[in-house]
Order: structure tokens, then C-alpha cells, then sequence
């Protein structure tokens, strides 16, 4: 029997010179500071925007909403505000989107298979992550009672969640039911991996969002997010990814983006 490397687990080290440390369910990126989780399997990116990044996704999400496209009977979400991106957002500003979501899908996927002690993607310094969107990214905006059942994204590679609002209120909303159960999970999103729950094994692992959060996941794993009772909006927006490649930063590329690089359009 070859026994696992414990230390190359705990603390991985890429040719980049990036570490990752074990603090006690997942591993840290010590740079950048997003975290890799692998509560059952395939890994879960818990990533970070910054105040002026989050201004960009609200203005986003805030135009989304003005145009009021719904996409509600395209989705599995009780919400009644769910909205259309396909027309929203200057080319610079879709240019801007992509190019952000590519920088957490490339820590996604690099540090996800270190972790997993697999072979390494093109490096770092010679190489750019392009990625093809599957269809349009969409709104959020849940109210009070409205939530979403558990559900997959078919045909989608990577699916990711940003979260652009979400009141403290909600959060204490948990404190209040952690008098009476021994899982208080108002607004939280849960992932579901396995099939039964024991000592060798997890089924599932519930995430209390925060305001500037992001969280990239297989598209074909089993998620859900629970109902919340505050008068409050919870504004998130969604999208898959259909695929991603890696594109050389010598090669000299002019195509220029055009409806969020989408397929659909061409």
C-alpha cells in the first residue's frame, strides 16, 4: 500500500512559487488568498472581489434589472426576480466581466488539480485562461420565502455564484434557529457530493454567503439555497462555463468579444 503524501497535501507548492496551506478544511492560497475546498470529491473555489469589483457586478446586476428580461421559466428557482443578462453591459464592460471570472477560473482550476495531486495545466507566466460562456449569465434578486431547489446545471462545465448583496439581517436570522435545530442554514447555499452521510464520507456542505463572495463549482454537482423570512433583497448573479482553454499571452489575438463571447451569436 502507497500511503498518501500528508505533507504535500497540507502545504503544495506550484512552479510559480504559490503555497497553499491546510487550515483544517481546506487549503489557503497565501498570495492571493482564496480558498479550495474538497469536502467530498470534486473541489469548491471560494474566491474574493474587491469593493470596485463589486461596484462593477452591481451596476451590472442593477441594468440587468432595469431592462426587466425575465428568465424565470428557464430556471429552477422559486424567484420571481431573475433576470437576463444577454443585452446587458457595453463591449468593454462584458470584456471587463470575462476577463474577471477568468482570473478566479484559472485559480479554480490550477489550484484545484495541485490539490488534487494531479498534473499540472500550461504555466502561469506563458499562458492566458479563456473561457466560453454556456448561454447568458443571470440576476438573482430573492425575497423573503423564495429559495432555490436542489438542481445541477446541464451541459455546464464550471458554474459559478457571485454574491453582490446580502444583508447582514440574514445572518441573524441563523443565531435566532440555532436555539432549536443543529443546523441553522437561512439563505445559505448547500452542496450536495455523496449520497449518505457516515463516518467515512460527507453528503453535503452548506456556505453562509457574504457581500463581494464568489464560488465556482462543477456544473453537473447537486446545490440548493435555502429560504430566508427578513423583508430584505439577496442579489446574486449566476453563469456557466461551457469551456475553457489555454491561449498562449504571445499569440497576437484580434477577434474582438461580442455578446459575452457566446456562441449562440455567431
Amino acid at each position: 500500500m502507497v500511503l498518501p503524501d500528508v505533507k504535500r497535501n497540507k502545504e503544495l507548492q506550484t512552479s510559480t512559487d504559490r503555497r497553499f496551506k491546510y487550515n483544517g478544511h481546506g487549503w489557503t492560497e497565501a498570495t492571493k488568498g482564496y480558498e479550495i475546498r474538497k469536502p467530498f470529491g470534486p473541489c469548491l473555489y471560494f474566491g474574493k472581489f474587491t469593493d470596485d469589483e463589486v461596484k462593477f457586478l452591481r451596476k451590472l446586476s442593477d441594468d440587468a434589472r432595469s431592462m426587466k428580461d425575465p428568465m424565470g421559466k428557464s430556471l429552477s428557482g422559486n424567484i420571481a426576480g431573475q433576470y437576463d443578462m444577454k443585452n446587458v453591459g457595453t463591449p468593454e464592460e462584458q470584456k471587463q466581466f470575462i476577463d474577471l471570472m477568468a482570473e478566479h477560473c484559472n485559480n479554480y482550476i490550477r489550484s484545484g488539480l495541485q490539490v488534487s495531486n494531479l498534473d499540472e495545466m500550461p504555466s502561469e507566466e506563458d499562458h492566458n485562461l479563456a473561457i466560453q460562456l454556456l448561454g447568458y449569465p443571470w440576476v438573482n434578486v430573492t425575497k423573503a420565502g423564495e429559495f432555490n431547489p436542489m438542481h445541477t446545471h446541464p451541459n455546464s462545465l464550471i458554474s459559478a455564484s457571485l454574491y453582490i448583496d446580502i444583508p447582514e439581517v440574514i445572518k441573524e436570522e441563523k443565531k435566532e434557529v440555532e436555539e432549536f435545530t443543529n443546523q441553522p442554514v437561512p439563505g445559505d447555499i448547500t452542496f450536495a457530493g455523496g449520497l449518505i452521510d457516515d463516518i467515512w464520507q460527507s453528503s453535503g456542505v452548506n456556505y453562509t454567503p457574504t457581500t463581494g463572495d464568489c464560488i465556482f463549482f462543477p456544473g453537473a454537482m447537486r446545490h440548493a439555497v435555502y429560504p430566508y423570512k427578513s423583508d430584505v433583497e439577496r442579489v446574486t448573479l449566476s453563469f456557466n462555463i461551457a469551456s475553457f482553454g489555454f491561449v498562449s499571452k504571445t499569440r497576437n489575438i484580434t477577434q474582438p468579444y461580442k455578446m459575452w463571447f457566446n456562441d449562440y451569436d455567431r
